[in-house]
């Protein structure tokens, strides 16, 4: 799971119904959740964005990025939520797709995270990295576009 899907847990926005429910199952031991700590750090910083464009305010932020890490660590505990150590192999290996695939560097990490785990599906909130994710022959969804909301959504009914 990328930052920008992991963060719709924690900030109302488009995606974030789908998101509370991958949470949801998650929590109840029904579904695997695998993200990285570079997640985690990347929303911290979304939601910090969030305050400087006023679009929170300090107690709003304090309180999600508390509740965000509370969250993230009971999951952790449960052995449902695998949170991926980044260490200098990953990065190194994170290199060929920023070049190949023009990623960016943190999207590459979140490619080489999940390719690492052997997720079976990939869950952003980027179009762009969700096709070259698709390119690499691993399955993935967009939970910004409706289509792939509605897809994942028949799926998790399953």
């Amino acid at each position: 799971m990328d930052s920008s899907a992991f963060v719709k847990e924690f900030s109302e926005e488009i995606g974030s119904e789908i998101a509370h429910r991958l949470f949801s199952m998650c929590k109840e031991g029904r579904i695997d959740l695998i993200t990285s700590h570079w997640t985690i750090g990347e929303s911290i910083a979304a939601v910090d964005r969030k305050f400087r464009k006023r679009e929170l305010t300090e107690d709003q932020m304090d309180t999600i990025i508390v509740t965000l890490i509370g969250r993230t660590t009971e999951l952790a505990n449960t052995k449902h939520l695998t949170i991926v150590a980044l260490n200098q192999n990953l990065v190194t290996a994170s290199w060929k797709y920023i070049a190949s695939n023009h990623l960016s560097a943190d999207d590459a990490l979140h490619l080489v995270s999940s390719l690492v785990t052997e997720c079976d599906i990939f869950i952003a909130s980027d179009k762009y990295l969700v096709a070259v994710i698709k390119r690499e022959g691993m399955e993935s969804d967009n939970i910004s576009d409706q289509k792939d909301i509605s897809k994942l959504s028949k799926m998790l009914e399953t």
